[in-house]
C-alpha cells in the first residue's frame, strides 16, 4: 500500500484508484513532465514468481504497443526499489457504465461512445491482440466526450490461433472442478455473488487455463474454457454484450449467480433487444443478434464492420432527430423505431484503392497528367453509393514501390485495387485498368482504352461504371456516372487544371505556380467550375501560408469560388473553396459551416474538407473540440498513410492540451513524409508540449532549414527558445523576423509569438491589433488555442484583441 505524497521514481502518489486483477492502481504526478498518471502496480508476492512476472510484461509490452486515441496510453513499464510498476494515461471522466445507468444517455451518443470503442478495438486486434475482459467498466468517457479502453490487463499476443495460457487474474476464483463447464455447474450450486447496479469491479472468473474474462460479458468460448479458440471474435461477442446493455439498461446474460449466468451465456439464445426496448432502432437490434451468435464463424468477422454500421446508424439517428429535437433518443423511451433506408449494409463495406496510373508516355512531363487522371477516378468512385474509396494521399504513398498488392490492400485495409497505365501520344490516348481482388492479388477486370484525348472523360466515367457494376453496387438515378457531363470541352483547360492541382500538393513556392495554370485553364474556358474552385483554394492557401498579404489574395479567392458554385451547385470542390473564403476573410462563421457542410454531403470523403472544417472551423474557431476530433479521425480512417491526416490531428492534440497523442501523429506524419516540413513543424509543437526543448528545438531547426526559414518554423523554434530559458536565442530569431518584416511580408500572427518569447510583449500585442486589422486569416484560424499564444491569454490586451474576431462560442474564460 503506498501513502499519498511519497514517491515511486519520479511520480509523486496521489491517491489509490483500485484494486485490479494485477495490483493495486494509484493516481500519480509525474514530476518530469507535469501530468496526472495512473500507476499499476505488481504486487510482491507476482513479481517474485517468474511466470507471473513473464506475464506481467508480456501484458504491459503488448499494450504499450498500441497507439490509438481510443485506447488508454501506456508511458512506461519500470522498476523502483523492487516494485514493478506500469505508468499509463489518467483519464478524467466516467466509466461507460456510468453513462449508461446513472444518466439519460441518448442512445446516439451511447452509440458514438462505442463506436469509438470499436475503432480501438480495431487497432488492437490489427495488432494480433485480444482484450478477453471487454465490459463497460474498462470504457472511460472523458470529460470531453471520447471513448478510451482501459485495462488490456488480460490482452493475449495472439500468434495464429493462439496456445493456451494458465493463471488466475481475476477476483473470483473456481478450482478443481474439471475442464467439463457442466460439471463446474453442477458442483457449484451454493456459488452465488449479490447483484450490483454498478460494481468498481466487475467479478472475473479464471479456472487454470480455462475460464478467464467478466461473467456478464465473457464469450461462449471464454466461458467453456476453450483458451485455444479465443481469438478477436470473442472481444466482438464481448462488445455486443455491452451494446446490448447500452440499448436497453440490462446484460444480456443476466443470472442469480455466476454459474446461472455461464448456463445462459452458453446455453440459452441471447435475448432480443426490442422485449426489452421496443423503441431500439431494428439496424442495432441486428448489430446486437450477430455480435452475440454463440458460434464465432456467425458472428462478424472484423470489428471496423462493426465500427462502420455504428458509425452509419448513428448518423441516420442524428439526421432523423434534426427536425425534431425535442424527442429523445434515450434506451427508455416510447419513440418509433427507426429502421434504415438501406437495402443492405453489406454495400457499406466495398472498399477500393486506386493506385497512380503508372506513365508510359515518352515524355516525363506527362506524369501529372497521369496522376490527374488517377485523382479524377478516385473522386469519381467516390460518389457511388456504398463504396469507401482510399484517399488520394494513401494511394498516391505507393506511387513507384511496386509493391505486392495483397499488401497493399492489407496496408490500405481495402477488399479491391484499382491500377492502370496512361500513354499520351499527340491526340492519341491509351488507358489501362485492372481490378485486383486485394485478398488473393487475382485479377477481376480488366480493360483498354484506345480513345482521342477528347474522350478522357468519358473513359473516366466507364471505367467508375464498370467498377460499381463488377462490385455488384447500384447507382442511384442521381448519380449518373455513364451520363455525366464533362466539367470543360478544352483539353488545354483540363491539362492546366491538372497541372495546378498537382503543384498546388506540393505546397510552398510551388503554390504560385498552381495559381496561374488555374488562371490559364479559366481563360481558355471561363465556364471550368472545377478550375475556378482551384484557383480560390491556390489564393486561399497562398494567404493562410503567409507569402503574399490577405487584403491582395482573398477578394480574389471569394470571387473564384462564387464563380465556381455560380457555374456548378453540386462541386464538392466548389463548396469547400467558398466556406475556407469567407470563413478567413468575411468571417461569416454560419454561413462557413453551411457550405461546409454541403461539400462533404456531396463528397463525405473529401480529405481537403474533412481538415478544414474539423481543425480549422470546429475546433480552432469554434471550440466544438468533440466534433472536431471525430471528424479529424475519420480522415485518418479514409486517408490512413497521409502524412497531412495525421499532422492535422497533430495539430488538434496539441491546441486540445494533449500532447503526448500529438506526438504519436506528428512522428508517424514524418515516417510516412521525411521531406515533409509540416510534419515536422508539427512535431517540435508536439515535443514543446512534452517539455522536451532539446530535441524540439533540434527538429525546428529541421523544419527551418526545409521550409527556406519559413515564420511557421521560425516562431516555433524562437517559442521553444523561451520555454527552455534560452533568452539570447530566442530574441535572435525575433530580430530576424524583426529584420525580414521590413522587407517582406511576414504573417502579424507569426510575429505575436517570435515578439512574445523574445520578451516584447507591447510588440506582441502591437502585432495582435495589426493582424486583425489586416485580416491575417491564420490569426482567425489559431487565435483561440494555439498553444504558443497561452502566455499571452493572460494579458488583458490580447484577450481584447481576440473578442475582435466575434469568434462563436467564445469568452475570455474558454
Amino acid at each position: 500500500m503506498l501513502i499519498p505524497n511519497t514517491t515511486l521514481s519520479h511520480y509523486r502518489i496521489v491517491s489509490k484508484l483500485g484494486q485490479g486483477g494485477m495490483g493495486e492502481v494509484y493516481l500519480a504526478e509525474d514530476t518530469k513532465l507535469d501530468r496526472k498518471v495512473a500507476l499499476k502496480m505488481l504486487p510482491a508476492d507476482v513479481a517474485s514468481k517468474a511466470d507471473r512476472m513473464d506475464r506481467f510484461i508480456r501484458e504491459a509490452k503488448s499494450a504499450a504497443a498500441l497507439n490509438h486515441p481510443n485506447i488508454a496510453h501506456i508511458y512506461e513499464i519500470s522498476e523502483w526499489e523492487g516494485t514493478h510498476f506500469i505508468a499509463m494515461e489518467f483519464i478524467e471522466g466516467v466509466t461507460l457504465r456510468e453513462k449508461i445507468h446513472n444518466e439519460q444517455g441518448n442512445l446516439g451518443k451511447l452509440l458514438r461512445y462505442l463506436q469509438h470503442a470499436a475503432e480501438g478495438l480495431a487497432k488492437a486486434h490489427s495488432a494480433g491482440i485480444v482484450h478477453r475482459d471487454l465490459k463497460p467498466d474498462n470504457i472511460m468517457v472523458t470529460n470531453d466526450g471520447h471513448a478510451k479502453i482501459l485495462d488490456f490487463g488480460l490482452a493475449k499476443l495472439v500468434e495464429g490461433r493462439g496456445e493456451a495460457e494458465s493463471g488466475s487474474c481475476g477476483d473470483v476464483s473456481l478450482h478443481g472442478h474439471g475442464d467439463d463447464l457442466d460439471t463446474l455447474i453442477a458442483a457449484s450450486p451454493g456459488l452465488r455473488v449479490p447483484p450490483a447496479s454498478r460494481p468498481s469491479v466487475s467479478p472475473s472468473l479464471t479456472s487454470p487455463g480455462l475460464i478467464m474474462g467478466s461473467p456478464g460479458y465473457m464469450s461462449p468460448e471464454q466461458a467453456q474454457g476453450k483458451t485455444a479458440e479465443i481469438d478477436h471474435r470473442s472481444d466482438i461477442f464481448s462488445f455486443g454484450c455491452v451494446l446490448f446493455e447500452a440499448a436497453t439498461k440490462q446484460k444480456p446474460f443476466e443470472g442469480d449467480s455466476i454459474v446461472q449466468s455461464l448456463h445462459k451465456l452458453i446455453y440459452e439464445p441471447a435475448p432480443l433487444v426490442k422485449d426489452v426496448n421496443p423503441s431500439a432502432p431494428a439496424d442495432l437490434q441486428r448489430i446486437i443478434r450477430r455480435c452475440l451468435a454463440k458460434d464465432p464463424e456467425s458472428r462478424y468477422q472484423s470489428i471496423k464492420e462493426v465500427a462502420i454500421e455504428l458509425k452509419d446508424l448513428r448518423r441516420e439517428l442524428e439526421t432523423s432527430t434534426d427536425s425534431e429535437p425535442a424527442k429523445s433518443l434515450s434506451a427508455n423511451t416510447a419513440s418509433q423505431p427507426t429502421s434504415t433506408s438501406r437495402d443492405s449494409l453489406s454495400a457499406l463495406l466495398k472498399t477500393i484503392a486506386v493506385l497512380p496510373f503508372q506513365n508510359l508516355s515518352c515524355d516525363p512531363e506527362q506524369e501529372f497528367f497521369a496522376d490527374g487522371i488517377t485523382e479524377e477516378i478516385i473522386n469519381a468512385l467516390a460518389q457511388i453509393s456504398g463504396l469507401r474509396v482510399a484517399g488520394r494521399s494513401s494511394s498516391f504513398s505507393f506511387k513507384g514501390r511496386n509493391e505486392d498488392l495483397r499488401s497493399v490492400g492489407a496496408k490500405l485495409s481495402v477488399s479491391s485495387i484499382l491500377e492502370g497505365t496512361v500513354r499520351r501520344a499527340g491526340n492519341r490516348l491509351r488507358i489501362t485498368s485492372q481490378l485486383i481482388d486485394a485478398s488473393t492479388g487475382y485479377q477481376l477486370w480488366s480493360e483498354r482504352y484506345d480513345r482521342v484525348i477528347e474522350d478522357v472523360f468519358s473513359v473516366q466515367d466507364e471505367i467508375a461504371a464498370t467498377i460499381a457494376e463488377r462490385l455488384q453496387l447500384s447507382l442511384d438515378a442521381d448519380e449518373g456516372v455513364e451520363t455525366a457531363q464533362p466539367p470543360t470541352k478544352h483539353i488545354a483547360a483540363f491539362e492546366l487544371y491538372l497541372k495546378g492541382r498537382s503543384l498546388l500538393y506540393q505546397r510552398g513556392l510551388s503554390i504560385a505556380r498552381a495559381i496561374e495554370c488555374f488562371k490559364e485553364a479559366v481563360a481558355i474556358d471561363p465556364s471550368y467550375a472545377q478550375a475556378w474552385a482551384g484557383l480560390a483554394d491556390g489564393y486561399t492557401t497562398c494567404a493562410y501560408s503567409g507569402f503574399k498579404p490577405a487584403i491582395d489574395l482573398m477578394p480574389g479567392a471569394l470571387e473564384a469560388a462564387r464563380r465556381a458554385l455560380d457555374l456548378d451547385s453540386n462541386l464538392a470542390e466548389a463548396h469547400n473553396a467558398f466556406a475556407c473564403a469567407t470563413l478567413l476573410y468575411d468571417r461569416n462563421f454560419e454561413l462557413a459551416e453551411k457550405e461546409f457542410k454541403a461539400a462533404l454531403r456531396l463528397n463525405p470523403s473529401y480529405p481537403q474538407a474533412i481538415a478544414w472544417y474539423g481543425l480549422f472551423f470546429l475546433q480552432w474557431v469554434s471550440g466544438r473540440e468533440e466534433e472536431a476530433r471525430e471528424e479529424l479521425w475519420r480522415a485518418i480512417q479514409i486517408d490512413p498513410l497521409s502524412a497531412y491526416a495525421h499532422v492535422i490531428f497533430s495539430f488538434y492534440c496539441s491546441s486540445s492540451n494533449q500532447f503526448s497523442e500529438a506526438l504519436e501523429h506528428a512522428r508517424r506524419g514524418v515516417e510516412l513524409d521525411s521531406q515533409s516540413y509540416l510534419a515536422r513543424w508539427s512535431l517540435s509543437v508536439a515535443l514543446q508540449g512534452v517539455g522536451d526543448y532539446q530535441e524540439a528545438a533540434a527538429v525546428a531547426e529541421e523544419a527551418v532549414a526545409m521550409s527556406g526559414r519559413h515564420s511557421w518554423a521560425l516562431t516555433t523554434l524562437a517559442s521553444i527558445y523561451d520555454n527552455w530559458n534560452k533568452p539570447e536565442k530566442a530574441k535572435a530569431v525575433y530580430a530576424e523576423l524583426e529584420a525580414r518584416n521590413v522587407r517582406e511580408y511576414i504573417q502579424p500572427a507569426m510575429m505575436i509569438i517570435a515578439a512574445d518569447a523574445a520578451g516584447e510583449r507591447d510588440r506582441a500585442i502591437g502585432f495582435a491589433q495589426q493582424a486583425n486589422e489586416v485580416k491575417d486569416p491564420l490569426f482567425v484560424m489559431i487565435g483561440r488555442c494555439w498553444p504558443q499564444y497561452y502566455k499571452l491569454r493572460a494579458d488583458a490586451r490580447f484577450l481584447d484583441v481576440l473578442r475582435q474576431l466575434n469568434l462563436p462560442n467564445w469568452s475570455a474564460e474558454t
